[in-house]
């Protein structure tokens, strides 16, 4: 048996409120824009032009709607993710 837990979406009766499914959606978002900060510094991107693809892939991931509101914070995170060390042996 797996320690993996459920997805909440299968459990029946676990329905989040609006907001509770905005605090979840942003959440998820603002990961990813570190996770691909990470990928593009381990990759020797520089810093400005991983701010300028990540901010390119958000606005196309939303290029029907407007654009979200976690993307300002992408500077911050970029910057974050640059000012850490990068593992040995890269």
């Amino acid at each position: 048996m797996s320690n993996v837990p459920e997805f909440d979406y299968l459990v029946s009766g676990s329905h989040l409120s609006p907001n509770d499914q905005f605090a979840r959606f942003e959440t998820m978002h603002l990961k990813e824009i570190e996770e691909r900060s990470t990928i593009l510094r381990n990759l020797m991107f520089d810093k400005a032009a991983a701010k300028k693809r990540i901010k390119s892939y958000i606005e196309w991931g939303f290029d029907f709607f407007d654009a979200p509101s976690f993307i300002n914070k992408i500077d911050e995170i970029v910057d974050r993710v640059y000012q850490s060390k990068i593992p040995s042996g890269w």
